[in-house]
């Protein structure tokens, strides 16, 4: 298991980490957890923090599945802003590929190299945000 999730009702945003190294199948159950969570609501925006990543093991096909998966659970997911926190190029890069194929479900995402900056785009104290380390 290769990620943490946490659930903020009172600011209306779920948290998933992702670190060391990171399969589609993590990205799955971290996605799993943060909507089977009894906490979570459908409609809280979602701050993904992928600075921990030293290997992402995934084809492009994950990608596409990763996008598929999302565009079929909105009912869970809800359509607010995603918000993604990145430390190295190629998830940025992999990010704004995933970012692109969901373009349809109406979520906003932003890619964020700086945690606070993340935070203060979904209007949410960057103190609140910040999990325990890993």
């Amino acid at each position: 298991m290769a990620y943490q999730t946490w659930i903020f009702p009172a600011h209306q945003v779920g948290v998933a980490r992702l670190y060391d190294q990171v399969t589609r199948h993590d990205v799955e159950q971290a996605n799993q957890a943060l909507y089977t969570d009894p906490l979570w609501e459908p409609g809280f925006s979602e701050l993904w923090d992928v600075r921990g990543i030293r290997a992402l093991i995934a084809s492009i096909e994950d990608v596409y599945k990763l996008a598929s998966d999302e565009m079929t659970n909105l009912d869970r997911s809800g359509t607010d802003r995603v918000a993604v926190i990145v430390a190295r190029q190629i998830d940025y890069a992999l990010v704004h590929l995933h970012r692109y194929h969901v373009r349809g479900t109406g979520r906003p995402y932003r890619i964020f190299w700086k945690h606070a900056e993340a935070c203060t785009w979904l209007g949410v104290p960057a103190a609140v945000l910040t999990p325990p380390a890993v």
